[in-house]
């Protein structure tokens, strides 16, 4: 038992790092799941299937299904299928979002139960390549759906991280390899393996411990033909010695990705000018201002290291960060300032603030580099 309960901290402590960091979080569910009673709900059932590469069922993989008014979970049975019964509002809900999931979001299972589904996720998203997340098309009047998850074939993105100034492994640092659903919290021996689809582009995206620097590499789909082996990854953490206030100029209008369910205030990120990295914060239970961490009642300001940032709503994988991410690495910074997306500079020592309509502030970086998201 102690055993188990050791590794069951360590997962929830993943569980913290990657879903704050790098997943998405069902953005308009009700934590009472009494929801608005203006809004009409309506049950829909979810048949999901399962599969290995080879069309094969997996048994006993644990999947979880979402819409803005309902989520459910469950496990496939012998021929890799599971039903999921939730609620959805046709005037709002056009998608359910799906995913495989270690099953910590949910109550009513023993620690062992929770134990056992942790330990199959990690085997499968380790084993295979699966998206982070399917979406089913939601139609009015229709509650029977079915989805087909079926595993692609994977090659790994393996390294280890090391301190810059003492050459030692570097434990704690966070990441996932974007669009997949694998994902690693770095132990003391500093080394991580990643489950990415055979010949399909893919960023390599980390954040380093106790920061909030975020550092993306992206790979063609000519360099994962084989395993990608990073080697040693030398990294120091800047220092945050600056001060930065961000705060939303619309804060009840907080617009959710159709696509995903996820709402735009939820997160901020700032890019680097010259993209060397990005900054990430999560924002108060309001969804009005960013913070520095998330658990803290006080809400304490965002720090980060001195430098000129632009700066828009979401977190990697969002369109908007993407974009931004991507149009300054191409040398777009002159459009970004035409378009007047938001631009900061920290200064150490020094308190910045800064407000903004994030909608408008979105459509500005998407007119710059939405041509960049497929590339």
């Amino acid at each position: 038992m102690i055993c188990i309960k050791s590794q069951y901290v360590r997962m929830e402590l993943i569980v913290v790092f990657i879903l704050v960091l790098f997943t998405g979080i069902v953005a308009a569910q009700d934590s009472d799941g009494v929801g608005n009673p203006g809004i009409f709900t309506t049950p829909l059932a979810l048949t999901v299937h399962v599969a290995d590469p080879d069309g094969e069922g997996i048994v006993g993989a644990p999947v979880q299904a979402y819409t803005s008014h309902g989520i459910d979970f469950g496990i496939t049975n012998a021929s890799g299928m599971v039903v999921l019964e939730l609620e959805y509002a046709p005037s709002l809900d056009q998608v359910a979002v799906v995913h495989l999931s270690d099953g910590s979001w949910h109550a009513g299972y023993t620690l062992e139960e929770r134990h056992s589904f942790d330990q199959k996720f990690r085997s499968l998203t380790s084993s295979f390549a699966f998206q982070s997340e399917y979406q089913v098309s939601l139609h009015d009047q229709v509650q029977q759906y079915s989805l087909s998850i079926e595993a692609a074939d994977a090659v790994k993105v393996t390294g280890l991280f090391t301190d810059a100034a003492t050459a030692k492994p570097v434990a704690g640092v966070a990441g996932r390899a974007v669009p997949y659903l694998s994902t690693f919290l770095t132990d003391d021996g500093g080394g991580f393996d990643l489950a990415v689809e055979e010949n399909e582009p893919v960023d390599f995206v980390y954040m380093l411990p106790d920061s909030h620097q975020v550092y993306v590499q992206s790979f063609t789909d000519l360099q994962t033909g084989v395993g990608v082996d990073l080697g040693q990854i030398s990294v120091q953490s800047l220092p945050e010695n600056a001060q930065v206030s961000i705060t939303f100029t619309n804060p009840l209008d907080d617009p959710v990705d159709p696509d995903t369910l996820r709402l735009k205030h939820a997160h901020v990120t700032l890019v680097e000018e010259n993209s060397q990295y990005m900054l990430m914060y999560s924002t108060n239970r309001d969804r009005s201002t960013a913070v520095d961490n998330s658990w803290s009642v006080d809400e304490p300001t965002p720090r980060g290291p001195s430098g000129t940032y632009y700066v828009t709503a979401g977190k990697y994988g969002s369109d908007e960060v993407v974009a931004l991410w991507r149009a300054v690495r191409a040398g777009r910074q002159a459009l970004l300032d035409v378009q007047g997306v938001v631009k900061v500079v920290l200064v150490d020592g020094q308190l910045v603030r800064v407000e903004f309509d994030a909608v408008r502030n979105s459509d500005a970086v998407l007119q710059v580099g939405e041509d960049l998201l497929d590339s």
